[in-house]
């Protein structure tokens, strides 16, 4: 829901593709990385979260019933292109996987 809002939008700033000011990525993998929070101010979701598409995949605490010892990542990357840059990009990855556009996010309970 912190991406997709209260009505269900494909992106976090609401219905248009990605673009470098809402999103990070496209990068050439030999040269890129993650940017840091806020660089893409016009990216927010309705409930004000940054760089919740693009940067790094975000590892969730859901396994995925295709693959044996896996989580799901989701949001897509720095490196990838516009067409993981949404709210509902989700692959299995094993969850000894590592790599510089893998990465989580800490949330709260208010």
């Amino acid at each position: 829901k912190a991406c997709r809002g209260s009505d269900g939008r494909p992106f976090p700033w609401g219905d248009t593709p990605p673009s470098e000011e809402q999103a990070d990525f496209g990068q050439n993998p030999e040269e890129g990385g993650a940017v840091d929070i806020g660089n893409n101010g016009d990216g927010q979701s309705e409930y004000g979260c940054e760089n919740i598409v693009g940067s790094v995949w975000e590892w969730t605490n859901t396994s995925h019933e295709s693959v044996e010892n896996n989580k799901v990542i989701r949001g897509g990357s720095w490196c990838d292109s516009p067409r993981y840059i949404n709210c509902t990009s989700r692959l299995p990855v094993l969850t000894r996987e590592k790599s510089d556009n893998l990465g989580f996010r800490c949330c709260k309970s208010i």
